[in-house]
């Protein structure tokens, strides 16, 4: 069980996550709440529910669900796992929604950093790659436009291939791009 108490409908609830169970409380007490006595348990087929209303063994106060008490129970705990699913990053797979990320890649060894960004452009979502040394001005940008099917990078900075070896992005439809280092020849008048 939760440590925690969560506010829901005008009710205080603990909830176990692991075994999906709500216990209802009361707002005031913090004691379990009881079906109401005079309320029948209700069948349908093979399943049985209870009715609408709980009430509290301390102060005989009456509390009215909105919903029948399993499906109050469901509603709980769903609504306590979806408060728990907003701290998670989405990661567009499908390429429907793009959602606005931002996760960083530092390497404290190494003295470089790479952060990488998802962020609407008028050419649709666009992938930036932020890379370079720490503590420099100076950095690579490299943007990738999966609507244009293209890999390319901010002229006025650090040209990507100076910060790594090698870039490709792959696509859907199987086409590819890469930035890369050129290899020097042997004897070349750049030795």
């Amino acid at each position: 069980m939760s440590n925690e108490l969560y506010r829901i409908d005008g009710l205080l609830w603990q909830v176990d996550n692991f075994n999906e169970l709500a216990i209802p409380l009361c707002p005031i007490h913090r004691i379990r709440l009881s079906f109401n006595k005079g309320d029948e348990l209700v069948s349908w087929g093979s399943s049985h529910r209870y009715a609408h209303r709980l009430f509290c063994e301390d102060c005989d106060k009456v509390y009215s669900l909105r919903r029948e008490l399993s499906d109050e129970e469901d509603y709980v705990v769903n609504k306590v796992k979806s408060t728990d699913l907003l701290k998670y990053d989405v990661i567009d797979i499908d390429g429907i929604l793009t959602p606005v990320t931002k996760k960083q890649k530092v390497q404290a060894d190494d003295g470089f950093f790479c952060t990488a960004q998802i962020r609407d452009s008028k050419r649709g979502p666009q992938v930036v790659i932020y890379a370079g040394k720490k503590g420099s001005e100076e950095k690579s940008q490299v943007f990738i436009t999966p609507e244009e099917r293209r890999l390319s990078f901010d002229q006025n900075d650090l040209n990507p291939a100076d910060v790594f070896t090698k870039i490709t992005a792959e696509f859907r439809d199987g086409t590819s791009h890469t930035i890369e280092k050129t290899k020097k020849l042997e004897g070349s008048a750049d030795d």
